[in-house]
């Protein structure tokens, strides 16, 4: 046996194999704990939806934590060196673990969710995607921006589904059948992701009316804030095929 080996042997004494097994059994009585009796503390039910949502994601990162804790700890053979470089972790990853937690309480509070109005000096978009970290923003232009929680406090939020009721919006297209049914049923739903009075965060849906060697019909069903933008989206959509040289005409009814 090598020197190495002989090493690493004695490193690993039976205290530290038990304290290692016994701290894991603690963290996963306190984490059942927390997602069988703990969040049915929540005072609102919308709050306790979204915590059994985003709990599973906190129980990973918790485990990820707790395992290299126990990595450096066997390595280290010293709570104390293992407590000293956690804390510089800690500090050297503050924002991170800012936004992290800003995230998952704000999703608690109900203070921001898809669809939700963003705006601040030359800033203006709807939320697309909330991540880890934070969330992306649809900007009316059409582009999108990465948005860190800890910056949230900079925006003026609105809460769509509180402020205003979505208008289910439908436009009928008829559209001069020189390409296949697929290729024109695809390019209508890209136009519509593009855009910015859409909103991406509902679902979008295209379907074939009717199809004959001359034209193909559509209809396209989505909602927007208001019937003022729908009508924006068939003027917009109108100017896309026009540049495309596709002949287009509203459907009769």
């Amino acid at each position: 046996m090598s020197e190495t080996e002989n090493i690493l042997l004695r490193g690993l004494s039976i205290q530290d194999l038990l304290l290692i097994v016994i701290s894991a059994g603690l963290l996963y009585v306190l984490m059942y704990i927390i997602s069988h009796y703990g969040i049915l503390l929540l005072s609102s039910e919308k709050a306790h939806r979204k915590m059994e949502r985003i709990w599973p994601k906190i129980e990973v990162i918790l485990w990820i934590t707790y395992g290299f804790a126990a990595l450096v700890y066997l390595l280290n053979k010293s709570p104390l060196v293992t407590g000293v470089l956690f804390i510089g972790l800690a500090i050297a990853g503050w924002r991170y673990w800012r936004d992290l937690i800003y995230g998952i309480v704000g999703r608690i509070e109900n203070r921001i969710n898809l669809g939700d109005h963003l705006s601040k000096p030359n800033v203006d978009g709807d939320v697309q995607h909330l991540g880890l970290l934070g969330l992306r923003l649809k900007l009316n232009s059409g582009d999108f921006l990465f948005v860190r929680y800890r910056n949230l406090d900079e925006y003026q939020i609105r809460k769509v589904s509180m402020d205003s009721h979505l208008h289910l919006a439908t436009i009928n297209l008829r559209l001069k059948a020189d390409k296949k049914v697929d290729v024109l049923n695809e390019m209508i739903y890209h136009d519509l992701l593009e855009l910015p009075y859409v909103l991406v965060t509902r679902k979008i849906a295209v379907n074939l009316i009717h199809a004959n060697t001359d034209y193909a019909e559509f209809r396209a069903v989505f909602f927007t804030q208001n019937a003022e933008d729908a009508k924006l989206v068939e003027l917009a959509m109108y100017e896309s095929f026009k540049t495309r040289n596709q002949q287009y005409e509203p459907a009769k009814a």
